[in-house]
């Protein structure tokens, strides 16, 4: 979560599947939000951060934006920013596994709790693979390959 008085920074870019907005902090991307319309996402950036300053900046954000829109609309590249990432250790270990899906595949909760180290009940591997309206962006030439995909854990940054 955004502290108070804390800068945030976003810009919009139409992509082949809508709206982008990519949001960065003073340390990296902070949020990449899809839709279809540039209010809402300015709306739901805002209910997001409440405590952060949200400003515009088109010039600042403007290569960032150009990849991110290329990146979705042809996900084979690589994307050489800084993630902000935030969360615990739990948080940040699952980020890694999620990494580590190659582009157009899928995983279980099953599968990533097994990478992480977290104990999984047998019944879990029966549920349905659930898909959320949001796309995980991980966006960091160092650690391993970038990847935008349908996600399977919602990001809590």
């Amino acid at each position: 979560m955004a502290k108070a008085g804390e800068t945030i920074h976003f810009a919009f870019g139409l992509s082949t599947i809508g709206q982008v907005l990519v949001a960065q902090s003073g340390h990296g991307i902070y949020s990449v939000l899809l839709g279809t319309k540039t209010d809402s996402l300015t709306k739901e950036l805002r209910a997001r951060f409440p405590l952060a300053t949200l400003k515009q900046d088109d010039a600042k954000l403007g290569p960032a934006i150009e990849a991110v829109v290329a990146f979705i609309n042809c996900p084979n590249g690589k994307l050489n920013f800084p993630l902000d990432l935030r969360g615990g250790a739990l948080e940040i270990e699952v980020w890694q596994a999620l990494r580590e899906i190659p582009v157009g595949s899928t995983s279980s909760y099953l599968d990533i709790a097994n990478k992480v180290g977290v104990t999984a009940h047998a019944s879990d591997s029966s549920r349905k693979k659930t898909r959320f309206s949001t796309f995980i962006l991980l966006p960091d030439g160092q650690l391993s390959r970038p990847y935008i995909f349908p996600g399977l854990y919602p990001p809590k940054v």
